[in-house]
C-alpha cells in the first residue's frame, strides 16, 4: 500500500509522519498541490462501480 500525503514543501509535521510511516514499511508519496497545474498533472479513470486508477505526474524541468 502507498499513502498519498498532500502537504506543502517543508512541512515539518508531514515530514515526521512520512518518516514514521516509512519506518513501519509503508510507501509514502508527498505532493504539494501548489504545483498544480504548472508542474503537477493528475488523471483518473473509473474501473466499474467500486474502483479507480489514477496517475500523478510531477515534472522537474529547467
Amino acid at each position: 500500500m502507498t499513502v498519498l500525503m498532500l502537504a506543502r514543501d517543508g512541512d515539518k509535521v508531514a515530514e515526521r509522519v512520512a518518516a514514521e510511516l516509512r519506518g513501519r514499511g509503508t510507501s509514502v508519496v508527498q505532493v504539494n498541490l501548489s504545483s498544480f497545474p504548472s508542474r503537477l498533472s493528475m488523471g483518473a479513470r473509473l474501473n466499474g462501480s467500486s474502483s479507480w486508477t489514477g496517475r500523478l505526474r510531477d515534472w522537474y524541468g529547467p
